[in-house]
C-alpha cells in the first residue's frame, strides 16, 4: 500500500526536476532507499544527479546503466547509485551483493521495480513524461513505509509548501 494521497509535482524543465530532487535529498539519511521509476529518458538520472549533488557528492554524476552501481562519498555517508535496467532478475541483483552495506548508505535506484521487494522502506519517485511537451514531467512521490508516513511526515507537509 502506498500513501493514499501522494505528492504530485509538475516539472516544466530539467532544472525544476533537479530542484525537487535536491529538496527531497535534504530529508535522506543512511538506510534510506529512493526508487526512481519511469520510462526511458523520463529524467531518472537527472533526479539522481540532483539528490547526489545536494548530499555533497559533487556534480560529476553519470548513469550507472553499464556498471550497475556507482558509489559516491558524501558528508552524509556513502550513496549507492544503482541502475537495474540490464538485470534480468532479483536473484541476479542479490548475487552481485552490491548493497550489503545498504543500512549504512543511502541507496538511489533507477529502474527500481526489480529490487522493490528488497527495500520495503523505499521512497518511490515516479516520473512520467508528457506526449505534448518534451520538457514537462509529472513527478509523483509516495511510500507505504512508516519511515516516510509517520517518522518523517514533515516531508509531506514541506512538499506541499515546495510548490
Amino acid at each position: 500500500m502506498t500513501i493514499s494521497n501522494p505528492f504530485k509535482f509538475v516539472s516544466r524543465s530539467p532544472d525544476d526536476t533537479y530542484r525537487l530532487a535536491r529538496f527531497i535529498a535534504s530529508y535522506l539519511r543512511p538506510g534510506d532507499c529512493v526508487g526512481l521509476f519511469g520510462g526511458l529518458a523520463a529524467g531518472k538520472t537527472q533526479f539522481a544527479k540532483g539528490m547526489i549533488f545536494a548530499l555533497g557528492g559533487g556534480e560529476d554524476v553519470t548513469s550507472p546503466t553499464f556498471p550497475i552501481a556507482l558509489l559516491h562519498d558524501t558528508p552524509q555517508g556513502q550513496v549507492i547509485h544503482l541502475d537495474t535496467y540490464r538485470l534480468a532478475s532479483i536473484q541476479e541483483f542479490r548475487n552481485l551483493d552490491i548493497v550489503s552495506n545498504a543500512s549504512k548508505s543511502i541507496v538511489i535506484a533507477e529502474w527500481a521495480g526489480l529490487i522493490e521487494e528488497d527495500f520495503p522502506q523505499m521512497l518511490r519517485i515516479e516520473i512520467s513524461t508528457s506526449a505534448s511537451d518534451d520538457t514537462m514531467r509529472v513527478i509523483c512521490v509516495s511510500s507505504s513505509s512508516p519511515r516516510w508516513m509517520h517518522e518523517n511526515s514533515k516531508l509531506w507537509e514541506d512538499l506541499e509548501d515546495f510548490i
